[in-house]
Order: structure tokens, then C-alpha cells, then sequence
């Protein structure tokens, strides 16, 4: 990171908030509890990170990198870390989709998250 301060960790996050609405898209608040290697764990506020244009919103309960500033305990998500990434969301959506095409008939039924993932989609179109 930018400066001498700043350490990778993983957290849990615990819970999440809608910070503003604008076009549509939905902005969390998250609080976390941060798990530094080799350190005492704690609780913050987790910020996007500065360059979010690759970025998946974590759910809760859900283990995903930060990055934080060990002075000031400022917590951001690690914009590294694959589990944050709509791309690698999207890649494993698609597996999943074109997996299930090539199943024999009746091998699976729809699931809560099928559903979910419907919404969302409705949603967001």
C-alpha cells in the first residue's frame, strides 16, 4: 500500500448497511471484524476500496480480505482479492448455468438461491 502502515488481514463481516442509493446501484456501510495475522483481532467500519470497478459486495457472514492502516485502524476491502471480484462472481455464475445444462433431466430442482439470483436480476434490469 501507499504507505509503511498498511497491512493485509481477513475478516468476517458482521453486518451491512445501504450508505446511499444513486442510479439505481445500492452503497454499503459494512461493519467487519478484522483478523490480522499474528495480532489482536478488532471490529470497524470497512470503506470500498479507492478503485471499485471490479468489485462484488460481500454478504454477511462471508470470510473476504482487507487491507487496513495498523495506526489508525482504518479498514478498506482488499481490491485484490478474488472472492470480492464481480468478474470471477460472474465467471462462476455462468460454469454454474452451462453445468446444469449438460445435467440429465430432473437431476436438480431450483434452490432458494436460484431464486434470489431471479430477483436480483429483475431487480436490477
Amino acid at each position: 500500500m501507499f504507505g509503511k502502515n498498511w497491512q493485509k488481514a481477513e475478516c468476517i463481516v458482521v453486518s451491512r448497511d445501504v450508505a446511499s442509493v444513486t442510479d439505481g446501484s445500492v452503497n454499503y456501510t459494512y461493519i467487519v471484524d478484522v483478523y490480522p495475522q499474528g495480532g489482536d483481532s478488532f471490529r470497524a467500519i470497512a470503506r470500498l476500496p479507492f478503485i471499485a470497478t471490479d468489485f462484488w459486495s460481500p454478504n454477511i457472514g462471508q470470510t473476504v480480505g482487507v487491507v487496513f492502516n495498523t495506526k489508525s485502524r482504518v479498514v478498506r476491502f482488499d481490491r485484490h482479492d478474488v472472492r470480492l471480484s464481480a468478474k470471477a462472481y460472474e465467471r462462476a455464475r455462468r460454469s454454474s448455468f452451462e453445468a446444469t445444462l449438460r445435467e440429465e433431466p430432473g437431476t436438480r430442482r431450483a434452490t432458494e438461491a436460484d431464486r434470489r439470483d431471479l430477483r436480483l436480476a429483475l431487480f436490477t434490469v
